[in-house]
């Protein structure tokens, strides 16, 4: 489905494999007013395809969500712009399905949490590229990027500033892992932060990447939660700099 006039539209619910694309110079704003602005519930071997939309919250309480991948099989968000979800239950997108998510070239300003990822059941893997994830600069608890149990992630050239924490990879049922390379984390209260809250392994492998200007750089909770900090990062300028199981590695 090709928009072909700029125009804005309501929420949409997708049950099946679509493309829904706004070319280069179309407008297609999706203005959400309450709920969610796409919600996804697509059929096990369905593949859905958002391109050029932008997702604009007008609920008052800001506890919108934009993007919500419920069931299906793969989600692609390419060139989209999801803004403004900024209370409390707020999220740019919610991938909450076992599946496969690829985002790129987008951005996600404003919003409590720019990208969840956590499969009810099963495996969830995500690939997220080219993304700003900018969040309310006002003490918002979410994260950028958020891994949760069950979730492998690899988030690569993209940065993340104004959140709780940056990245944040949290353990509660299973484990989970997050892969961060050439990213920058800046101005948050965590810039990268692993937890694990039931001994389920919580990792986060950094490489090549910017943590600076953050409350704590790298943190971690209790011990089954590591960050492996490849040699080639920039870890400075941050109140706190480390806390917890950091453990350096080399390129190999």
């Amino acid at each position: 489905m090709i928009v072909l006039d700029s125009a804005g539209f309501g929420p949409v619910v997708i049950n099946k494999t679509i493309s829904l694309i706004a070319p280069p110079g179309v407008y297609a704003g999706i203005t959400v007013f309450s709920g969610d602005g796409i919600a996804i519930n697509a059929g096990s071997a369905d593949v859905i395809v958002l391109r050029g939309l932008t997702v604009n919250d007008q609920d008052s309480n800001g506890n919108g969500r934009g993007i919500v991948f419920n069931t299906g099989n793969t989600l692609h968000v390419e060139n989209c712009v999801v803004n403004g979800f900024s209370g409390a239950t707020g999220f740019g997108l919610a991938f909450l399905s076992a599946g496969h998510l690829e985002v790129k070239d987008s951005i996600f300003r404003g919003d409590a949490t720019g990208i969840e990822v956590l499969p009810s059941s099963g495996t969830a893997m995500a690939t997220i590229d080219q993304v700003r994830l900018e969040g309310t600069l006002a003490g918002s608890a979410g994260s950028g990027v958020d891994a949760g149990p069950g979730s492998k992630v690899t988030v690569s050239n993209s940065l993340a500033s104004g959140f709780h924490a940056g990245f944040s990879v949290v353990s509660e049922s299973s484990s989970v892992e997050i892969d961060i390379e050439r990213c920058l984390a800046s101005g948050n209260f965590f810039g990268v932060w692993a937890i694990s809250n039931t001994g389920s392994a919580a990792s986060a492998r950094v490489s090549n990447s910017s943590i600076t200007r953050n409350t704590f750089g790298f943190i971690t909770g209790p011990s089954a939660a590591t960050i492996l900090s490849r040699t080639d990062n920039t870890l400075e300028g941050n109140t706190t700099n480390t806390m917890g199981n950091i453990t350096s590695y080399t390129a190999q």
